[in-house]
């Protein structure tokens, strides 16, 4: 599966720039398993999608300011 295929590299990413300071932006890396966190996702779809349900996995959203935000990873690493 897609999900199996990206672990190692959400591993690399997570463990590389979680909780770094990052061109002015602090990134904190949050995991959540859908199917093992449903009311975690729940909380996470009210609070940062105004009730958007995610429907595919794996599913990278960006918080910034407790507001989610269309910029991208990329962005903020200056890729």
């Amino acid at each position: 599966s897609i999900f199996l295929k990206s672990k190692p590299i959400w591993k690399k990413l997570t463990s590389k720039y979680n909780g770094t300071d990052i061109n002015g932006v602090n990134l904190t890396i949050k995991e959540i398993d859908g199917d093992k966190q449903a009311n975690e996702l729940e909380s996470f779809e009210t609070k940062y999608l105004d009730g958007k349900k995610i429907d595919g996995y794996p599913s990278i959203y960006m918080v910034k300011d407790t507001k989610f935000t269309n910029m991208m990873l990329n962005q903020i690493l200056k890729l």
